[in-house]
């Protein structure tokens, strides 16, 4: 599951090409199969010179669901095209920048075929690709909205190398209300 909200500017570059930028929250979360929770302290070494304490982690195994959560501030640099100049539909593509504020993902140790979470393995700083489409509605209106699809993709993995790559990657039906000047 995924959801976004935040505030876009946009600024119109020619006739076909318009700028969108803005500042956005935004959720990712999925849900992974673990063995069963043990609330016991355990040692992980996930770097050379790094060790991680865990006060509890999973035994690996399928027996138990678990949700791991991602809670993100975004900023994206989208291009928008508009293929025809009477047609309501544009394609849009570009990279956001995102600071991971807080994840509760639990990341997988081979050594001791255990999950366990903790905020050293994971990138603060992400870059991720975006591309999609949409369609405006009602620009000669009171109330012109925009409805479209999106995919983004995680360039920068959210755990560090040590730990192994993992990969944001999300799909979103949006919405966009614009603000009257």
């Amino acid at each position: 599951a995924a959801f976004s909200f935040g505030l876009y500017a946009q600024k119109v570059i020619t006739g076909k090409w318009k700028f969108t930028t803005g500042l956005n929250y935004l959720y990712q979360s999925n849900i992974i199969k673990t063995g069963s929770r043990v609330d016991s302290m355990a040692n992980y070494n996930y770097d050379v010179n790094k060790n991680i304490a865990a006060d509890y982690y999973y035994k690996a195994g399928s027996t138990a669901s678990y949700k791991n959560k991602f809670h993100l501030i975004e900023m994206p640099f989208l291009f928008q095209y508009k293929p025809l100049r009477k047609s309501s539909l544009y394609i849009e593509a570009g990279l956001s920048l995102a600071y991971l504020v807080n994840s509760n993902a639990l990341v997988y140790n081979s050594n001791s075929s255990a999950y366990f979470t903790d905020r050293e393995v994971f990138n603060k700083m992400l870059l991720s690709f975006n591309s999609g489409a949409g369609i405006h509605v009602g620009q000669k209106t009171k109330l012109p909205f925009c409805i479209g699809f999106n995919f983004n993709y995680g360039v920068v993995s959210v755990t560090k190398k040590t730990v192994g790559k993992q990969h944001l990657v999300n799909s979103i039906l949006y919405l966009r209300i614009p603000f009257k000047k």
